[in-house]
């Protein structure tokens, strides 16, 4: 009973090695032991020292070089292992767990209300001429911009007669043909 288990341990094993790429490299899965130095391993084969493999590798690296510079000019060489089934699922499932960064924040464009037409500095109010059709709350802050630059602060009152509306200044020196927008 036992050996009928054993080998379908092995048919199941040789039949994964068959079919997923990468697997035959997998340390775990290469069951050969080397025996000592001069002696044979468990398939048979004579064991090499390490001396004679570092050679080995040694003269493989000289042999691919010198492969490499007689090919023609402009061969493209691909030297790149596919990863294996385990690595690639582990890459997706490590990316399942990254923090997300947070996006950055998107700049608005000002919501332009109107246009200064009268200012009266005695009495320290505008009128604005308005292209909204709904009424803005009274204390609401508005900038002021005269040629790019900021030239004052306005804020609304309850007097309104549409296109029209009267702010009080509260600072600056707005001045009439200033563009004024909401900063909100």
């Amino acid at each position: 009973m036992v050996s009928i288990v054993r080998v379908l341990r092995i048919l199941v094993v040789s039949a994964l090695l068959a079919v997923l790429p990468g697997c035959a490299t997998l340390p775990f899965l290469n069951r050969t032991k080397p025996a000592e130095a001069g002696g044979t391993n468990a398939n048979g084969a004579v064991a090499q020292d390490a001396s004679a493999t570092t050679e080995s590798a040694a003269t493989a690296d000289a042999d691919r070089e010198a492969a490499l510079r007689a090919l023609p000019e402009g061969t493209v060489v691909i030297d790149k292992k596919e990863p294996g089934l385990l690595t690639k699922w582990w890459g997706n499932a490590t990316s399942l767990f990254k923090k997300k960064q947070p996006e950055a924040p998107v700049a608005s464009a000002p919501s332009w209300i109107g246009t200064i037409k009268v200012v009266n500095q005695a009495e320290r109010y505008v009128l604005i001429d308005s292209k909204l059709t709904v009424a803005l709350p009274p204390g609401e802050i508005l900038n002021s911009v005269g040629n790019d630059f900021e030239s004052g602060t306005v804020r609304t009152t309850a007097d309104r007669v549409h296109p029209f509306f009267i702010a009080d200044i509260a600072s600056g020196n707005p001045s009439v043909g200033d563009r004024v927008y909401s900063p909100k």
